[in-house]
């Protein structure tokens, strides 16, 4: 079977297909996709493909299933137009970042700067609360320790004084 020069990618993929009386099931169950996926590249509806993402990974398989040479596919994709299927309220998720910047900006990094700041000092708080609680706890038993000497002085024990040779 012969390729003409201006056949689409999906023409050229579905008239391979018939001419190896292959059906689009056995396709499914060997590349393990979604029948609609096989339909989306033959008739070129790149917006009814179920993920956005693997198109052309798809294609080669697809390709490499039938046999095709794998360089003139790959010319073929390049010359190819991959509509983008944001407007598919069912794969909304899968386009979530096409339209928006991920470069860190100034005031992301001044609002990242505060937000660390404000738990750094929230964070020292608590430390201060639990080491003032201890030194407290330290202070009490200190106190208890001189009151009960104080009302029982018997129970002190002074350390022997060393004798000193002159």
């Amino acid at each position: 079977m012969t390729a003409e020069k201006n056949e689409t990618l999906g023409e050229l993929l579905r008239k391979t297909r018939l001419y190896k009386q292959i059906e689009i099931a056995k396709i499914c169950t060997d590349l393990k996709v979604k029948a609609r996926d096989i339909e989306a590249i033959e008739t070129e509806k790149w917006e009814n493909f179920s993920c956005n993402s693997y198109k052309t990974r798809l294609v080669r398989s697809y390709a490499k299933l039938l046999q095709i040479d794998l360089i003139f596919i790959e010319k073929k994709i390049k010359n190819t137009t991959f509509e983008s299927n944001i407007n598919n309220k069912k794969h909304q998720l899968v386009n979530i970042g096409e339209d928006i910047d991920l470069t860190p900006n100034k005031k992301m990094f001044i609002n990242f700067a505060i937000i660390s700041f404000l738990v750094f000092l929230v964070f020292l708080v608590i430390y201060n609360v639990y080491e003032s609680n201890n030194r407290a706890l330290k202070t009490r038993r200190i106190i208890e320790r001189v009151e009960k000497f104080v009302e029982q002085p018997e129970k002190l024990e002074i350390p022997a004084a060393n004798p000193t040779s002159n």
